[in-house]
């Protein structure tokens, strides 16, 4: 059952055009009458699976029925059991996001990991991340706790300073050491893209520059001349801890697959919020505008009146959104008729 083009079997066609109505059926079909052809590779080398990938991401997320072809294809592929060969885990990594989520929760996939899991190499790959995660967030959490006493106490700082530097300085390179590898691994394959457009990459990469660039900047004492400076710091490394963080959630979404499942529905909300959040933004916007456009020039902020927060936008803005959330005080407005009608648009 094979085909004379590059040596591709007719499984690597009805995969190829895995979008069409009617490849699942075509797919489910070859599958039941010769399972053997599921692991054949091509001229190129290629395995059905990397006509899968190639095509299904050249689809838009709006073409909703040739995604749900490809998911059906790819879950009739991986009942079949193909060998778990590093070709099969090549073809996976290069899936496009949405069929790698639904491949990394199947039965089989699961299966094949946690016999890779089992063995001592990637179990050691596996604990030396957890363990440079939890190291670099404790030790971040400390040189910074004592930069800021240094910055705002003229304190000096701790004695064990330097050693917390020194673990960021570790755990800034053992993930710098990893992600080139990874990259230069996939890059001689062809894959540079799928490295180069993965989320958890791009926030591995984020976090390798967060902590060399707030390492080097404790080091050498920088940002402690002014006050804009000291809170610069402390703001900007308060914002890189959030950040730092999302390395454990990227380390739990990678090892259980309940939790995948359940940050993958997290950003699947998320997703379909994206036009109300984005009108949501627009209103508290306009609305910010508004009142300060009705007190601008008023005697409460000529006088520079404490607490009145609508005579700059910044203040306005965050008013407007703890307004939203339920603390408003209606005296506010008493001096404005028109704030007065504004406040009432907002309760609307």
């Amino acid at each position: 059952m094979s085909c004379s083009l590059k040596g591709r079997t007719p499984l690597h066609f009805a995969l190829g055009n895995a979008d069409r109505s009617t490849s699942p059926s075509v797919v489910q079909h070859l599958l039941s009458e010769n399972l053997d052809i599921v692991n054949a590779a091509d001229k190129d080398g290629q395995l059905p699976l990397h006509l899968l990938s190639t095509q299904a991401n050249r689809l838009q997320p709006d073409q909703k029925i040739e995604c749900n072809n490809a998911k059906k294809c790819l879950e009739l592929y991986l009942k079949a059991n193909p060998r778990a060969t590093s070709d099969f885990f090549t073809a996976l990594q290069s899936l496009p996001r949405f069929l790698r989520e639904q491949a990394v929760v199947t039965p089989f996939v699961q299966d094949v990991l946690n016999q890779k899991i089992s063995k001592r190499f990637p179990t050691t790959m596996l604990m030396l991340d957890f363990y440079f995660i939890v190291l670099i967030i404790v030790s971040f959490g400390l040189a910074v706790s004592d930069a800021i006493d240094f910055r705002y106490k003229g304190l000096e700082p701790g004695k064990h300073f330097q050693l917390y530097l020194y673990f960021l300085y570790l755990g800034g390179i053992f993930f710098l050491i990893r992600e080139v590898i990874q990259m230069i691994s996939l890059a001689s394959m062809g894959l540079f893209k799928t490295w180069l457009f993965d989320g958890t990459n791009m926030l591995d990469v984020l976090c390798i520059i967060i902590v060399f660039f707030w390492t080097i900047v404790m080091q050498v004492g920088a940002l402690k001349d002014t006050p804009q400076q000291k809170e610069a710091f402390r703001s900007g490394t308060a914002v890189s801890t959030g950040i730092l963080w999302g390395l454990v959630l990227s380390f739990l979404k990678s090892t259980s697959i309940d939790f995948a499942v359940f940050v993958n529905g997290v950003f699947y909300v998320v997703q379909r919020l994206v036009a109300f959040l984005l009108a949501l933004i627009i209103i508290l916007v306009a609305f910010a505008q508004m009142f300060l456009t009705v007190f601008r020039g008023t005697e409460e902020c000529a006088t520079g009146e404490p607490f009145f927060a609508f005579c700059k936008f910044g203040t306005s803005l965050l008013w407007v959104y703890t307004m939203m959330l339920g603390q408003v005080d209606q005296t506010d407005f008493n001096s404005e008729a028109a704030g007065d009608a504004i406040y009432a648009a907002t309760a609307l």
